[in-house]
């Protein structure tokens, strides 16, 4: 675990914003070090006791142990080195704007909506650990022992895996600190992730996979997994995506995807109006961007267009600043992504144009929290076929040369054969049990105060 007066680790340091590094400078001792040895409540901003943080110490320790256990893995990992990588960083030439003191990309695509900026990479940190909790850990597909393998003597890795839309890199670093006989990749256009300090065996590039191929050799990974991209991407484009996907992996090899359906169940009117259709609305008419999908449609996409066979799904419900911790810390993330939205988009919303925007967006949140309303995140994961003949694949929306790289609780199946030509299965909807809900006994007081840090 480490000594209690141990800094985070510098890869993880790297990842945080500079009025984040602040907060583990020398003066601080490793917060969840020294929550980990059971000392009393000690925050990294203030070093008195609050009566919320008193009431939160009685929870049991089992009940957030794995939650803070993926917070020491992630923060106390001595694994970092400047190790030499040989994966070239490709530059892109990229435009920004500033809008409401946010920064947010202009080319060479104007589809991603969300800022580029340090705030939110931090976002970003805070739902990565939100969603571990809610799933019971980073990956779904049953791909964690081929992780743990040994490489044989002439290898340096036994097994590679790509985290495409990789953010700001949280999940390629935590995985490649868990395990250190996989090589990790991430590919982003946004350069949020380290370029330097990270573990040996994680590697980063810049790429705008939207508008050419993926970077990479046919057959080289055995796990490629995309999270929270259907919101940003055309319909033409997740297309040729899967495509590509399919094309890199290894024969067997599995491809999971992690999303929202990006729709409130059991909303108020504000919510309802704003949330679930006029964001919806302006976000198709101004980039094109899909409809919403419910996740059944995401596991049909998989296997009708990506050519993927075994497929399953499993969803969760995640509720809106209700049922505990993990709510209240949706709530607020919720609320940091809407208002992050370019104002562009949020101008659309039919609203008085004397009522701010971002205060609407607190409103109808707080709406949620009062309706108890929820949203579905969902994990789809399928094996691209042994037999490379099942299906007729997507052509690439673009054909440019790129350079090559060598190197919940719902669940719902698919199984397809691989000398089908074209695969007619579809999720069965009957087999589809009432999500266990998880969060309103879920008490993860160390996470909570990790998040603490963050969003106040």
């Amino acid at each position: 675990m480490g000594n209690a007066n141990s800094r985070p680790s510098e890869e993880v340091l790297a990842t945080l914003s500079s009025k984040s590094r602040k907060k583990y400078n020398k003066s601080y001792p490793n917060y969840f070090e020294t929550k980990s040895l059971v000392t009393d409540t000690y925050s990294p901003r203030d070093s008195t006791i609050s009566i919320q943080k008193e009431k939160r110490k009685k929870s049991s320790a089992s009940e957030d142990s794995s939650l803070l256990s993926a917070a020491v893995s992630l923060l106390s990992s001595s694994s970092s080195s400047a190790a030499d990588n040989t994966i070239p960083e490709y530059t892109i030439p990229i435009e920004y704007e500033i809008k409401n003191g946010r920064r947010y990309m202009v080319s060479p695509t104007n589809q991603f909506y969300l800022p580029c900026d340090d705030e939110e990479a931090d976002r970003i940190v805070i739902l990565h650990f939100c969603l571990k909790y809610a799933f019971d850990g980073n990956v779904v597909a049953p791909v964690i022992q081929s992780l743990r393998v040994k490489p044989n003597q002439h290898d340096k890795y036994s097994t590679r895996v790509l985290d495409v839309g990789c953010g700001p890199g949280t999940w390629v670093l935590e995985m490649a600190t868990d395990f250190p006989f996989t090589e990790f990749h991430g590919i982003d256009i946004r350069t949020m992730f380290p370029t330097t300090i990270k573990p040996h065996n994680a590697k980063f590039i810049q790429h705008n996979f939207l508008k050419d191929n993926l970077p990479y050799e046919s057959n080289t990974f055995e796990f490629v997994r995309m999270r929270l991209m259907l919101t940003f991407i055309t319909e033409k484009q997740l297309y040729h995506l899967l495509a590509e996907i399919r094309r890199i992996l290894k024969p067997n090899g599995y491809f999971e995807i992690l999303d929202c359906e990006y729709q409130i169940h059991r909303t108020g009117i504000l919510c309802e109006t704003i949330l679930n259709q006029q964001l919806p609305k302006s976000l198709h008419k101004r980039l094109g961007i899909m409809d919403t999908m419910p996740s059944h449609h995401v596991s049909t996409c998989l296997t009708l267009h990506g050519g993927f066979v075994n497929v399953h799904q499993r969803r969760t419900h995640i509720p809106i600043g209700w049922g505990g911790q993990l709510g209240e810390v949706h709530a607020q993330n919720l609320i940091s992504f809407l208002q992050s939205i370019h104002v562009d988009i949020k101008q659309d919303f039919s609203v008085d144009s004397e009522i701010n925007i971002d205060e609407l967006i607190s409103e109808a949140v707080k709406e949620c929290t009062v309706r108890q309303s929820h949203v579905n995140w969902f994990t789809c994961y399928g094996q691209k076929p042994a037999v490379n003949n099942m299906i007729h694949q997507h052509e690439a929306t673009n054909n440019v040369n790129t350079p090559t790289i060598t190197i919940s609780r719902t669940t719902t199946t698919i199984t397809t054969t691989a000398n089908m030509l074209t695969p007619k299965s579809s999720p069965n909807l009957s087999c589809i049990e009432e999500p266990k809900d998880n969060t309103p006994h879920a008490c993860w007081d160390s996470i909570y105060d990790f998040v603490d840090g963050y969003i106040d």
